[in-house]
């Protein structure tokens, strides 16, 4: 096989990977040639011609024409691999054909003084709005309750996830809550608690769960096939101190690997969790008196002010309670 089949072949193979797109611009930002994906990714059959800020949302428009910039200032640079440092990719939102918006994590590559190509290469690829992790970190930082932080989790992991939907069931003492995304990012609609067996196996074994078949439980939306609880651990222990529980249309293990975007969520979500038991328990030692774990004068202040009903004041002197 000479050279030039096999570079016609690698054209094809880049051309046509699954779920990832490739075009090449000239130094007028046009596209001169794009990869058959464009159309699966993004709904568009032919994009030659197009000029490409056309096709970047409005608000990403400035960081998408700072990137070209970047790496035309430096293709020197990026000409020459090392493996210290890599170009960032670019998460921005693309229109489709039908008008809607796709967010893409893209690279950007100056080949314009290559004789050879004379072109920009950009790849990209469709991928989750990671835009509710920073905005989960900043409330969480602002000391925010944890039901505001748990829903932009459970919605960035919904988007992660595409037709799942996620809830965090955590504990406050003996109280359980569940807190999703209200459905901000799922079609899936509302499902049922999980079931309680299966949710204790979790918490008390710190073991993941899945049920490949769901349609034997009760109150399944139509559509949902399986059913997965991840548990949460504590920062730094074993202690399971929450249960990602995600609903699926297909039977499929969730990534939740080292540094993969759904254990980064898990991560914050058990600080999040974390965080609002020590509150509350710095919140109960101010108001409480530590022998007894009864009211102190600052507990009972505040519970006086907040109360609107007619109050009486029963007073009690023990002789001798304190030595």
């Amino acid at each position: 096989m000479d050279s030039s089949e096999v570079e016609r072949r690698a054209l094809l193979a880049h051309s046509r990977a699954h779920g990832h797109f490739s075009v090449l611009l000239d130094d007028d930002l046009r596209v001169i040639w794009a990869s058959e994906t464009v159309e699966a990714v993004l709904g568009h059959a032919d994009a030659r011609g197009r000029r490409v800020l056309e096709l970047i949302h409005p608000a990403d428009a400035d960081l998408t024409a700072a990137g070209l910039a970047h790496h035309s200032e430096y293709r020197d640079a990026y000409g020459s691999y090392r493996t210290e440092w890599r170009p960032e990719p670019l998460q921005i939102r693309v229109a489709t054909a039908d008008g809607s918006w796709v967010t893409c994590e893209v690279n950007l590559y100056n080949h314009l003084e290559d004789p050879a190509v004379g072109a920009f290469l950009v790849t990209g690829h469709a991928t989750a709005d990671a835009g509710d992790i920073p905005l989960a970190i900043d409330l969480l930082g602002a000391g925010a309750h944890t039901n505001e932080v748990l829903p932009l989790i459970t919605r960035y992991i919904e988007r992660m996830l595409q037709g799942s939907t996620a809830e965090v069931v955590w504990w406050e003492g003996t109280e359980e809550h569940r807190t999703g995304s209200n459905g901000d990012a799922s079609s899936a609609g509302v499902p049922p608690p999980p079931p309680s067996g299966l949710l204790r196996e979790v918490r008390s074994q710190a073991e993941a769960r899945q049920v490949d078949d769901c349609g034997h439980l009760r109150g399944v939306p139509d559509g949902i096939r399986a059913l997965r609880l991840i548990p949460i651990r504590a920062p730094g222990t074993d202690d399971v101190v929450a249960v990602l529980v995600i609903w699926s249309p297909m039977p499929v293990g969730v990534d939740t690997g080292f540094q993969r975007p759904v254990h980064q969520a898990m991560r914050l979500a058990s600080l999040a969790v974390v965080d609002h038991h020590a509150k509350e328990a710095l919140r109960f030692e101010v108001a409480h008196d530590q022998l007894t774990g009864l009211q102190n004068r600052a507990g009972f202040s505040a519970a006086v002010a907040e109360s609107e009903a007619p109050r009486s004041l029963l007073y009690v002197d023990l002789d001798d309670f304190k030595p």
